[in-house]
C-alpha cells in the first residue's frame, strides 16, 4: 500500500539510487534476525509482512529461512515510549506531527521534554504537563490564533469529555522511526495513506473480531494519532488538525490510520484470508440465485 507525495516519492527514489540515505542497506540487523530465527522455531506460519522494507534485507533473510515475504516501503512509522532513546536518532527541536512525516521519510527522531517544540505536543505524549500559568495564553491562541474554537467554553468541553488523558509520567522518550528502523516493539505503527488503502486496513483490522470502532479524529494530530491509539489500545482513524497539516505540508489527501501493536499483528495474519488484503472474492451459487432473483447485477468483486 503506497501513498506518497511525489515529492516524496523522488526523495527515496534518488536516495536508493544513490546510496545516500543514512540508514543500513545490506546487512539485517541483527534484533530481526533473531526475532525471525525465534519466530522460524516456534510456528508452522510462513506469511511475513515486511513494513517499511526499504531495499530488502529482512525480506532476504526471511526468505532465506523458510518464509513468505511481502515487503511495503515508506508509509508505516513506529511510534515507542522508552527510557532511553536509540543511538544515532535525532535530538533536535521538533514538533510531533514534524516527527511522524520525518520518520515517514526515513529518519529516527527522539523528542524528551527538553526537544519537543510543542507545548501540546508535549502535553499529548505525556513528556511534560501544562504549566497552569500558559492556559490563558494558550486559550487565546486557540480561539483567535489558530481560529479552531469558537470559545473557553468549547476548549473546556473538548478537555473534559476527551475519552483519553495524557500519559503523564510513563516513559521520558518517545521515539518516532520507519518500522524498518524500529529497534523495539512499536507501541503504535501509523499509516499515512489514502482512503482506499484506509478503508483496507480497517477492514482487515476488523476481520478477526468484527468487533465495532470507537473511533475520535478529533482535537490536535498528536492526540488523535498517537495518545488515542496509545492510551485505549483501539485502532484510530484521524485527519490531523488544520494547523499541523499546514505547517508539514501533508497531502491534501492523506489521512492516518494507527494500529496498536496487537492489531497490527492480527492484520498481518488476515491478509491472505481477506479481500482487503490478497483472497480473492468468490461469489456462492446461492447468492448468485438470490441476486438473480432480485434483479440486481452480480458485482464485480
Amino acid at each position: 500500500m503506497r501513498s506518497a507525495s511525489e515529492e516524496n516519492r523522488r526523495y527515496f527514489r534518488r536516495a536508493y539510487e544513490t546510496g545516500h540515505h543514512g540508514w543500513q542497506s545490506e546487512e539485517p540487523s541483527a534484533y530481526v534476525a533473531g526475532n525471525l530465527a525465534r519466530v522460524a522455531e516456534s510456528t508452522t506460519g510462513r506469511r511475513l509482512l515486511d513494513l517499511g522494507c526499504g531495499e530488502g534485507r529482512h525480506c532476504l533473510l526471511a526468505a532465506r529461512m523458510g518464509f513468505l515475504p511481502t515487503g511495503v516501503d515508506y508509509e508505516p512509522m513506529a511510534v515507542r515510549r522508552a527510557e532511553a532513546g536509540p543511538p544515532g536518532a535525532s535530538t533536535g527541536k521538533c514538533r510531533v506531527c514534524g516527527a511522524l512525516r520525518q520518520a515517514a521519510e526515513g529518519a529516527v527522531i527522539d523528542l524528551t521534554a527538553e526537544n519537543s517544540a510543542c507545548p501540546g505536543g508535549s502535553q499529548y505524549l505525556g513528556l511534560r504537563a501544562q504549566a497552569p500559568e500558559h492556559a490563558r495564553t494558550l486559550r487565546e491562541f486557540l480561539i483567535h490564533g489558530e481560529k479552531l474554537f469558537s470559545s473557553p467554553a468549547a476548549i473546556h468541553r473538548s478537555m473534559a469529555l476527551a475519552k483519553v488523558k495524557p500519559p503523564l509520567g510513563l516513559a521520558e522518550h518517545v521515539v518516532f522511526s520507519p518500522l524498518d528502523r524500529a529497534e523495539l516493539r512499536p507501541d503504535v505503527a501509523v499509516f499515512l495513506c489514502n482512503a482506499w488503502q484506509a478503508a483496507r486496513l480497517i477492514n482487515l483490522a476488523y476481520y478477526e473480531t468484527g468487533m465495532p470502532m470507537e473511533c475520535d479524529p478529533t482535537g490536535s494530530l498528536c492526540r488523535s494519532v498517537v495518545t488515542y491509539p496509545l492510551v485505549t489500545g483501539k485502532v484510530n482513524v484521524s485527519f490531523g488538525d488544520i494547523t499541523a497539516r499546514k505547517m508539514e505540508k501533508y497531502p491534501e489527501d492523506e489521512l492516518f490510520v494507527t494500529l496498536p501493536c496487537a492489531h497490527l499483528q492480527s492484520v498481518v495474519a488476515s491478509l491472505d484470508r481477506c479481500t482487503a488484503g490478497t483472497a480473492k472474492a468468490e461469489i456462492p451459487a446461492g447468492m448468485r440465485r438470490l441476486m438473480e432473483e432480485s434483479g440486481g447485477e452480480l458485482p464485480e468483486l
